[in-house]
This record gives C-alpha cells, structure tokens and sequence, in this order.
C-alpha cells in the first residue's frame, strides 16, 4: 500500500470491580443513594484504518462492539451498565483543496444502550454529522491557521448521557471558529 495505510485492531476482555453506582430512591430527605457496584465485565473488539487515499484525500475510521455486564452484583447481575452501546463508530475525512485550503468530513454513530443500571430505559441510537474548513497562511515567521467547523449539521436530536432522572441532551448545530498561531 505503498506506507499510505494503518490498520488497527484491539480485542479485550476487561474486569472492573468497586465501580459506583447512583440510583433513585423513595426517601423524604434523599434523591438518590450511591454505592459500589461488585464486578463489571467488558468483552468486545475494535478495528480502525487510517490512510492516505491519494495525495489530497486522508481517511481514518473505526468500529467498536463492546459486550459490558454486571457480574457478581446484587442488584444489577446480568444487567448491561447504562451509556454502554453494544456499537459505535466514526469515520472522518479530509481533502485539501490547495496547500492551505482543506475541507473535513465526519460522522460519528453511537448505538441504542440503556439509561439505567436496571435496564428499563433505553436510548435511541444516533448518527451526527459534522463538517468544516481550514485555512493556513504564513505571516511573518508565523504559521496561522483558521479553522471553522460546524458540529451536528443535520441538528440530529439525541442523549449523550445522563440517568433516568437527569438527561444529557446532546447539542444542537454548533459552530466554532479557532485561530492558531505557531511562532
């Protein structure tokens, strides 16, 4: 492949143990009562690739499954840990126009998974889109760089984390303009 292409794997089998757990309870002077979970397993794999496709065109992506149950526990035994998708992935790209001009790519994918340790409670799966720009110009002896990127393009509404009681709602379209000087 002519040194344009890495690829990369990693398989994994992963105890945790004493991990904290936050759940609600029906208590007049407490919400919520925290306390160590007995032992998580995490199974899973991941692939990725980065590479040149051609002198103007870098690609990088990679998938991930991942299998998380709680083991040895009281309360969550055989349940799968909240936030934890079976998938996810992303691909990125980045094609430059001219020496200083590059335009970038991206999408980043996280699979359905529960919002509690009880599994009760499922999250949808979500695709995110994000695109932007960057510029370079030499000013001086400095480098300068502009970069402008526009994130969840398609203003996809999903839940990047949080429990049953306090949701993270995941951001909308944003936009962001950096500027960086190297001297």
């Amino acid at each position: 492949m002519d040194e344009r292409l890495l690829l990369t794997t990693a398989v994994f089998d992963i105890n945790k143990t004493g991990m904290l757990v936050t759940e609600d309870i029906d208590d007049p002077d407490f919400d919520t009562r925290t306390s160590q979970a007995g032992e998580q397993r995490h199974k899973g794999f991941e692939v990725a690739a980065q590479g040149a496709v051609s002198d103007k065109l870098f690609v990088m992506a990679s998938a991930m499954n991942l299998h998380a149950v709680y083991e040895k526990d009281e309360h969550y035994q055989g349940n799968t840990p909240a936030d934890v998708a079976d998938w996810s992935a992303n691909i990125w790209s980045r094609y430059e126009l001219t020496h200083q001009l590059a335009l970038n790519a991206g999408a980043f994918y996280e699979g359905e998974r529960f919002a509690d340790n009880e599994n009760t409670i499922v999250k949808d799966a979500y695709t995110r889109v994000d695109i932007g720009a960057s510029y370079k110009v030499k000013l001086s002896k400095s480098d300068i760089n502009f970069r402008f990127n526009i994130q969840n393009v398609f203003d996809t509404e999903y839940l990047a984390g949080g429990g049953p009681s306090s949701v993270t709602v995941g951001d909308g379209r944003s936009y962001r303009l950096a500027i960086q000087i190297a001297m």
